[in-house]
């Protein structure tokens, strides 16, 4: 990986081409991509080997720490604790104990019993709150901004395995039904409405395939016009009209 990387940021695809060239790594060459590179990844995220680079073709590339000036090493663990759980509350917060968990525990191995060690120490700069019944974790600081919020049904079109539901965890039932879990795990690209997974899509070409989940009732056409033709102005290109498959 260093060797590789030691060149300049890569993709999970060039990495992959790399491992298949060494016979003592080649084994380790299928966990590079997909849902599964997580477990060759994120040890390397851990101690500060890697870290993501700019996006190379739409695709995220890694990229070496030891050579950036900026880096100030790894942190001391109950200082890096307390600060993951503020950088995840500002992004996903409200966040129950069990998205952090998810994230902390079940990503990190971090003791559960430490995770709420490092929540009580930050004190005053987290509170607790309740949405729709459910207890959750929210910095102080964001209180009066998220008492502003007002519900909303917007559409979005999301790649596969995006931090938006990757963040919270896709054991979350309030953004996605088990039903439909493997879906996202494999890295299907999703269709969001309302903050709930909604669907899936792919592009052929132009074409925008949408298969909607008719459970969630009918497909918001209009919407999904809509956020083809955003998406078209962020990828700099025309999509076509999404259609049902």
């Amino acid at each position: 990986m260093r060797e590789l990387l030691g060149e300049g940021p890569a993709t999970r695809a060039e990495l992959r081409a790399h491992l298949v060239k060494s016979p003592t790594l080649r084994h380790l060459a299928t966990d590079a991509t997909g849902a599964g590179a997580d477990a060759l990844y994120k040890p390397l995220h851990w101690r500060g080997d890697i870290c993501f680079g700019p996006t190379k073709a739409g695709q995220t590339t890694f990229r070496l720490l030891s050579n950036d000036p900026a880096w100030p090493g790894l942190p001391a663990v109950g200082e890096a604790g307390r600060r993951a759980i503020e950088l995840y509350l500002r992004s996903y917060g409200p966040a129950t104990l069990a998205n952090l968990a998810y994230w902390l525990t079940e990503g990190l191995s971090v003791p559960r019993r430490r995770l709420t060690t490092w929540i009580a120490d930050l004190g005053g700069a987290v509170t607790t709150v309740s949405v729709a019944g459910v207890q959750g974790y929210v910095l102080t600081e964001d209180l009066d901004g998220l008492g502003s919020v007002e519900p909303t049904d917007v559409v979005r079109l999301l790649p596969g395995f995006d931090p938006w539901l990757f963040g919270p965890g896709t054991a979350d039932q309030r953004l996605l039904a088990p039903a439909w879990r493997a879906l996202a795990t494999k890295g299907s690209n999703l269709v969001i409405r309302g903050g709930v997974v909604s669907g899936t899509w792919r592009a052929r070409g132009t074409d925008i395939e949408v298969a909607w989940f008719d459970e969630l009732g009918p497909e918001p056409t209009a919407a999904l016009e809509r956020e083809a033709e955003r998406l078209a102005t962020v990828l700099g290109r025309a999509e076509r009209a999404p259609r049902t498959v």
